[in-house]
């Protein structure tokens, strides 16, 4: 016999889904972000006029510094997607992750915190996620 949550498993799991979930206005995402990762320090800023600058310090240094375009879509599911083009993730990331140096468009995940802040998220299960610096 099935216990009543299993039944009610397929009903509770779209609203679940969709409270996790939401649209972003690019204004709420425009600001500075931060992000510390064994040992790397690393800022992004996101300006209203869709260019970005990611810096990142190693030890207190600056090591590396890109600008270029961010732009954002709204999903078929209603949240909202964020493209960083020409994004370099830090270097002990890549090293980690045993990603190359190279450009490429980034697709962090928004995720909001439980105190409302914005996290751009590359890998949230290892703590990598850029957490806006502005309250809400």
């Amino acid at each position: 016999m099935r216990s009543p949550l299993t039944r009610l498993t397929p009903l509770l799991l779209p609203a679940l889904l969709t409270g996790c979930s939401e649209a972003v206005p690019d204004s709420d995402l425009v600001g500075s972000y931060a992000v510390n990762y064994r040992g790397d320090t690393a800022t992004l800023s996101l300006r209203a006029d869709h260019t970005y600058t990611h810096t990142v310090l190693v030890n207190g240094n600056k090591v590396e510094e890109q600008t270029s375009t961010w732009k954002t879509t709204q999903s078929k599911f209603g949240w909202t997607d964020i493209y960083l083009e020409k994004f370099v993730t830090a270097p002990t990331y890549r090293r980690n992750q045993g990603d190359k140096a190279e450009p490429l468009t980034w697709g962090p995940t928004i995720e909001r915190t439980w105190l409302g802040k914005i996290e751009l998220c590359f890998n949230s299960d290892v703590g990598c996620c850029y957490l806006s610096s502005v309250s809400p």
